[in-house]
């Protein structure tokens, strides 16, 4: 069954991230990112701070 956390990476790269960040329990976290995907993009570092100054 493919795995549906992370916004549907592929569930080895989903938990051995969680398991280099110190997660002992990945089915909180995984549940997290599950219901609400973009709590997993500073996880992958990428970050969402847009620059509204000269817009």
């Amino acid at each position: 069954m493919p795995s549906t956390s992370f916004a549907s990476m592929p569930g080895e790269l989903d938990i051995g991230v969680l398991k280099l960040l110190g997660a002992a329990d990945i089915a909180e976290p995984t549940r997290a990112i599950r219901d609400e995907p973009e709590r997993a993009l500073p996880i992958l570092g990428i970050i969402n701070d847009p620059d509204t100054c000269g817009t």
